[in-house]
C-alpha cells in the first residue's frame, strides 16, 4: 500500500469578506511583524539601558521606509518588466486590467526591507539633533533583533502560496493546490467547485509524483453528458495540460491519455485521476531559520554582554547565509547563471553580498573598537 505523506495546502487568503470589505491574513501577519519587532525593539533598549524617547516616530521612520525599500525592491530585483507594464500596481493593491480588481500588496522584498529601514533610521537619527555620532551602532541589537520578525512575512507567503519551493522528488512534501483549483474555475460559468483530494493507485515513477483526484463540480444547469464530455476535452483537459500555474504542480502531458469519469450526482461530476507534484514549503524553511537564530542569538545576548555591532553582524551572516541555502530550494527565477544542475538566481547574488557585508562590518569593528569605545554611547 502506498503511503501518502504529502499535504494539501489551500487556505482562504481572507479572514473575512464582506462585499467589498475585507481582511486578509497576509494583512495581519505584517501588523504581528512589526508589532512583534516594536516590543521586541523597546525590550531590548531597555535591557541595555538605551533611550526608548519618540519610540513612536522612530519605528514610524522605519515602517515607512521598510514597506517602501522592501516594495521597491521587489519592482526594480524582480518584476521590473511586469510593473513597467502596469505601474499604478507599485504602490497601489488595485488591478485595472483586464478588470478593476482589489488584490492587495504582492511582492515585498526582504533586501529591500532591510535597506529600507537602514534608510529610515540614518534619517530619523540626522533628523534629532540629541542623537549622537554612534547612535546607529549602539542600538544595532534591537534593531537587528526586531528584523528578525520578518519571519513572519514568510508564514505570510506560505499562506498566500508565493515563493513555492522546488519538487520534493519523495512522497513528503506540499501540494500547493490554490492555484489548481483557482485556475480550474477562471473563466467559466459552468464550473461551481474544484475539490482535490489523495487516492490509492500504483503509477509509474510514484517517486516524484504523487497520486490525487480532481472532482470538477458542475452548477445546476441544462446540460447534457455529451456536453459535459465535450467541454472536458476542450477546456479542462486543455487547462491541464498548457496552463503554466496548473504545470507548476500538476504532471500532465498533452499527448498522454488522461483518465476521467463523469457522473450525476446533486450535480454532475467529473473526476480526474492525475499526477500531483509536492513541494518543499521554502517559505517555512525560511521563517524557521529566521526563529532558530532569534532564539540562539537573543539567548547569548542575555547571558553575555557583548560590544555593540557583534550581534548583528552575526545576525546578518546567519541568517542570509541561510537564506542563501533556502534559495537552492526556492523555484528559480530571476536566473543569473545555470549549469547542470547548478543555478545561481538574483536572490542567491543580494544574499552572498550581505553576508560580505556582515563580515566586513565585523572586520571594521575589530580595527577600530579603540576609537568606537571612546565615542561609544
Amino acid at each position: 500500500m502506498i503511503k501518502l505523506q504529502y499535504i494539501f495546502w489551500n487556505p482562504n487568503n481572507f479572514i473575512f469578506k464582506i462585499g467589498s470589505i475585507s481582511i486578509m491574513w497576509y494583512s495581519l501577519i505584517m501588523l504581528l511583524s512589526f508589532l512583534a519587532a516594536k516590543y521586541i525593539y523597546i525590550y531590548v533598549c531597555k535591557k541595555e539601558k538605551k533611550s526608548i524617547k519618540n519610540i513612536n516616530l522612530f519605528i514610524l521612520y522605519i515602517i515607512i521606509f521598510s514597506l517602501i525599500g522592501a516594495r521597491l525592491g521587489d519592482v526594480l530585483l524582480y518584476n521590473i518588466n511586469y510593473y513597467i507594464n502596469n505601474p499604478i500596481e507599485v504602490f497601489l493593491p488595485i488591478k485595472i486590467y483586464p478588470k478593476l480588481e482589489f488584490i492587495g500588496y504582492r511582492g515585498l522584498s526582504y533586501h529591500g526591507a532591510i535597506i529600507g529601514s537602514i534608510i529610515g533610521v540614518y534619517l530619523n537619527t540626522n533628523y534629532n539633533d540629541k542623537f549622537k555620532k554612534n547612535k546607529i551602532l549602539s542600538i544595532s541589537n534591537p534593531i537587528a533583533f526586531a528584523l528578525l520578525m520578518g519571519l513572519f512575512v514568510r508564514v505570510g507567503n506560505f499562506i498566500n502560496c508565493e515563493i513555492i519551493g522546488i519538487p520534493t522528488k519523495e512522497k513528503y512534501g506540499i501540494l500547493f493546490a490554490k492555484e489548481i483549483i483557482k485556475e480550474m474555475k477562471k473563466n467559466s460559468k459552468f464550473i461551481k467547485n474544484v475539490k482535490i483530494g489523495k487516492i490509492n493507485i500504483k503509477i509509474k515513477n510514484d517517486k516524484n509524483y504523487q497520486p490525487i483526484i480532481i472532482k470538477v463540480i458542475f452548477r445546476k444547469l441544462k446540460i447534457q453528458k455529451k456536453s459535459i464530455r465535450k467541454f472536458f476535452k476542450k477546456s479542462i483537459k486543455y487547462k491541464l495540460t498548457n496552463n503554466n500555474y496548473i504545470n507548476e504542480h500538476i504532471k500532465e502531458k498533452k499527448k498522454e491519455k488522461i483518465f476521467y469519469t463523469i457522473k450525476k450526482e446533486k450535480e454532475y461530476v467529473i473526476k480526474i485521476e492525475t499526477l500531483c507534484i509536492p513541494r518543499h514549503p521554502v517559505q517555512l524553511y525560511e521563517s524557521i531559520s529566521y526563529l532558530m537564530i532569534f532564539i540562539i542569538m537573543f539567548s547569548i545576548w542575555k547571558r553575555r554582554k557583548i560590544k555593540n555591532g557583534i550581534i548583528a553582524s552575526v545576525i546578518i551572516i546567519t541568517s542570509y547565509w541561510l537564506r542563501f541555502m533556502c534559495e537552492f530550494y526556492k523555484e528559480p527565477f530571476n536566473i543569473l547563471f545555470k549549469k547542470n544542475n547548478i543555478i545561481i538566481t538574483i536572490g542567491h547574488l543580494l544574499s552572498i553580498i550581505t553576508v560580505i557585508i556582515g563580515i566586513a562590518f565585523i572586520i571594521y569593528l575589530y580595527y577600530n573598537k579603540e576609537k568606537i569605545n571612546k565615542n561609544e554611547i
